[in-house]
């Protein structure tokens, strides 16, 4: 930001471009990486125990868990154009990211 003092006390909901369900982000994934990406759903039992075996501090596996619950009931439904009102640059896609990382993905 050039000039932070316009934005004091703004608010922002920094998203990508598109909303997308788990099947989307996996074939965004997919078409990024040239291989097979299935979703996972797992259930609440699952993600716990899979962050529980993570050792992750207790306030950050909770953090991770509430995210997922509130996907799953579709709260994060939205999309907003405030990364290019900001920066004046659209939000990449998922695929645009995963495209300009590879390496962290191979």
């Amino acid at each position: 930001m050039t000039v932070p003092r316009d934005h004091l006390d703004a608010v922002y909901e920094l998203t990508g471009p598109a909303t997308l369900d788990v099947d989307e982000l996996a074939a965004q994934y997919e078409q990024a990486l040239g291989r097979p990406v299935t979703a996972a759903r797992p259930s609440d039992d699952e993600w716990a125990r899979e962050l529980g075996a993570l050792g992750l501090p207790a306030h950050v596996e909770q953090h991770i868990a509430t995210i997922a619950k509130l996907h799953r009931a579709d709260r994060y439904n939205r999309s907003t154009d405030d990364v290019r009102d900001i920066t004046g640059h659209p939000a990449q896609t998922v695929q645009q990211y995963v495209e300009r990382h590879r390496d962290l993905f191979d």
